[in-house]
């Protein structure tokens, strides 16, 4: 009888202690996964803190001119990098670590822009407070502004569009070099428009020339590996329509003056997604940069280390306003021959 009582006792403990193990183990398993949950948390809010402040600092930064952007940072004497300028980017960091330019910038706004940014007796940090404070051991804000490289990728059905008039206003004899490249499907295509427009002394358009589907307005390219047929012509190009041929890297060239050039110049991709690039030069003088001039582009950058997190966004801005990407309706019918 008390060998039965022992062995019950035995069991009985071993049973206590398999629970106890198990209890331990979900125990641990729940306290695990709420850490990650509460880990996940806080990233998840430091990132979308981040981006805020990227989102902010851009926000602040193109509600002025970029010709003042530009000015205001080029001059803010960045002392840690001698070499910073536009080709190279300027480099502006905030930091605890005794690093303040972004800081230094918008105080200073009231000498380049309409209205100050900041106040002499605030900190970016405290603008943007409470989100992502920089006394924060490891969080960060950075600027960078640069040129950038006038190449743009044209979404099948959209349209880039280049305000020559505007641009050649004081500027003669110019060459512009249109190179427009595959940029994913080689039977891609696109289009060449043209609008002719006068204006009055205050800039504003007087009156347009009627739009029609000539040669004078309108041309349509097709990329062609042969030089003799459009690629793949049974899947979008009419046999019998006026296609010309562009073998991949071939340039178009118009002749650019004030008596004719043309108001706008719109390159439209078709069936494809196509890369476009382009330069203005004068070819009596190759090197002048006259005719580049309002033509820059800059690729400014905002971004922020927040909690360990790091986040930013890019934008890219003309020196001179320029029409935004647009969907053509006109052109575009998705498929078969135009």
């Amino acid at each position: 009888m008390n060998t039965k009582n022992t062995k019950y006792k035995a069991q009985a403990l071993a049973i206590t202690m398999v629970v106890l193990v198990v209890s331990a183990i979900l125990g641990l398993s729940i306290y695990s996964r709420a850490m990650k949950d509460k880990l996940l948390t806080i990233e998840e809010r430091a990132s979308a803190e981040a981006l805020e402040v990227a989102d902010l600092t851009l926000d602040r930064l193109t509600s002025k001119s970029i010709d003042d952007v530009v000015t205001a940072i080029s001059a803010l004497g960045l002392e840690a990098d001698p070499t910073a300028n536009l080709e190279n980017g300027f480099v502006l960091t905030e930091n605890n670590n005794g690093k303040n330019d972004i800081t230094r910038l918008l105080q200073n706004s009231e000498k380049y822009f309409d209205t100050p940014i900041l106040g002499l007796d605030q900190t970016y940090s405290s603008l943007l407070s409470p989100i992502c404070p920089i006394d924060v051991a490891g969080n960060e804000y950075q600027i960078t502004l640069k040129s950038a490289e006038e190449n743009y990728e044209v979404k099948s059905g959209y349209s880039w569009s280049l305000p020559a008039r505007e641009i050649l206003k004081s500027k003669s004899g110019c060459v512009l070099d249109l190179n427009v490249e595959m940029a994913g499907d080689s039977r891609a295509g696109f289009v060449v428009s043209k609008y002719y427009c006068t204006y009055d002394a205050n800039g504003i358009a007087e009156d347009c020339e009627e739009y029609e589907v000539s040669s004078n307005f309108v041309e349509k390219y097709c990329f062609s590996d042969d030089n003799i047929n459009c690629n793949d012509v049974s899947r979008f190009y009419d046999p019998d329509s006026p296609w010309q041929k562009v073998p991949e890297g071939n340039v178009i060239e118009y002749q650019m003056s004030l008596d004719n050039s043309p108001t706008e110049i719109r390159v439209t991709a078709i069936g494809g997604t196509v890369s476009v690039g382009y330069k203005l030069w004068n070819p009596a003088d190759p090197t002048a940069t006259e005719c580049a001039q309002g033509l820059r582009m800059y690729q400014l950058r905002a971004t922020a280390n927040c909690n360990g997190v790091y986040r930013g966004k890019e934008i890219l801005i003309p020196e001179k306003g320029w029409h935004d990407p647009i969907f053509d309706y006109v052109i575009f019918n998705n498929e078969g021959p135009i």
